[in-house]
């Protein structure tokens, strides 16, 4: 279920304290539609951290400004070898943890023909489509783990969804694709990584 009405006002980023009755209106018709429409599917695994460490700084021959330099590093125990993730914030998010979980979800291609199809014919039905399909892939995330961490934040580039696709075999298990700038097919989907 979505995260409810103000979840998708606050994405639909309305500028009244107290949206108008049309407004309200169409959120809860982009809720009733985007319900209607989404096929929620994801795919989760729990991997064995095998290393959570700073990286020797190549450039100073020193490893204790590694905090300085971002060069930390994740690696990830996988039975068809090691990923590794380098990324000073993501070794602070998973710093304490014995383990790390990794998932996608998706809320189906039908959701993304649906706002599609909106942004030619209104603007604010589109919106408030996009609106309630971002509250409801958060909320399936948040079934998944509350705390995540995904590829695009902070300082772990963007390309590291092609691991977590490698890792999960996320393609052929839930259908959700991955472009060669690696934006996720369907739209509404979210790859990340948390603690266990």
């Amino acid at each position: 279920m979505c995260k409810g009405i103000d979840e998708v006002l606050r994405y639909m980023r309305t500028s009244r304290k107290e949206p108008d009755e049309q407004t309200l209106q169409l959120a809860r018709e982009a809720i009733d539609e985007i319900a209607s429409l989404a096929v929620p599917r994801y795919v989760v695994e729990i991997f064995s951290k095998e290393k959570l460490s700073c990286i020797e700084n190549s450039d100073s021959g020193a490893s204790d400004n590694c905090s300085e330099t971002g060069n930390d590093l994740v690696v990830l125990k996988t039975p068809y070898g090691a990923e590794e993730f380098r990324s000073k914030r993501l070794c602070e998010f998973l710093d304490g943890y014995d383990r790390v979980g990794v998932f996608c979800a998706t809320l189906g291609l039908e959701v993304d023909r649906a706002i599609e199809f909106a942004s030619h014919v209104s603007a604010a039905k589109s919106m408030a489509l996009q609106a309630a399909a971002a509250a409801r892939i958060e909320s399936l995330c948040d079934e998944i783990c509350e705390r995540r961490f995904s590829p695009g934040y902070y300082d772990l580039d963007v390309s590291n969804q092609q691991k977590i696709f490698r890792m999960l075999d996320v393609e052929h298990r839930i259908g959700v694709k991955l472009t060669s700038a690696f934006e996720m097919v369907p739209l509404k989907s979210v790859s990340a990584l948390f603690g266990v």
